[in-house]
């Protein structure tokens, strides 16, 4: 390791160091001449001290055509904004590392045991498209069916009492959407009752109530086949 990457390693680790021990940032910062200098190495390795701060290095950061992205199981994630460093721990299974730029090889995406269950954290903003290889991933690892046809702009959720089903299907965009469901339901906002088909137009909402099931409703996105409210089935 040369002089200046060494240099840049222990001023890394300073940093951590300050970050997770708050009496040591606190004597570090009421001191003049130590509180100057570690803005300015900090400056080197943070986005600001505010959301506006971040906003302005990321803007930069992209005019200068600094750009990640991220290997996922063979597709390539793009990150526009925000990324973060990580440092995986023995026990914490990495499953998407970045590629090319100061991050490469670190990991991006990381997955971590606990319990029953498994805790996901996602370094990165990445683009709307690049969560569904991501959100495939958690689901199929946790024993959960998803969709092979998704829309990023359509949220679909079951809630469940003793006795009913409550799926809440939304549309947050200007474009009208159609699922083929898994067996009737009643809308509760328009008392309509939906056997086979339901529609939704720009920014539409609808929650259809059906008795309740052993597994969870399973809806498939189709085509519409009109780009008005929905209306009441034969």
């Amino acid at each position: 390791m040369d002089a200046p990457e060494k240099v840049t390693e222990l001023a890394a680790d300073t940093l951590r160091a300050w970050a997770l021990d708050e009496e040591l940032k606190r004597r570090v910062m009421s001191a003049p001449d130590f509180a100057g200098l570690a803005a300015a190495v900090a400056s080197r390795y943070s986005a600001g001290e505010t959301g506006d701060d971040a906003i302005a290095v990321a803007r930069a950061g992209l005019a200068r055509g600094h750009q990640a992205s991220i290997d996922y199981a063979g597709e390539s994630l793009t990150v526009p904004h925000w990324s973060e460093w990580l440092e995986a721990d023995d026990d914490v299974e990495v499953r998407g590392a970045y590629a090319g730029g100061e991050l490469d090889g670190l990991p991006a995406v990381t997955r971590r045991p606990v319990g029953d269950g498994s805790a996901w954290y996602v370094s990165a903003m990445v683009e709307p498209e690049g969560m569904l290889p991501i959100f495939r991933d958690v689901l199929h690892t946790a024993g959960v069916a998803a969709r092979d046809d998704t829309d990023v702009d359509v949220e679909v959720v079951t809630r469940a009492d003793e006795t009913t089903d409550y799926t809440f299907y939304l549309n947050h965009g200007r474009a009208p959407v159609a699922f083929e469901l898994g067996g009737p339901g009643t809308d509760l906002l328009t008392g309509i009752r939906h056997d086979r088909r339901l529609e939704l137009g720009r920014y539409g909402v609808a929650v259809l109530a059906a008795p309740r099931s052993a597994t969870v409703p399973f809806a498939t996105l189709t085509s519409p086949l009109h780009d008005h409210e929905p209306k009441e089935e034969a």
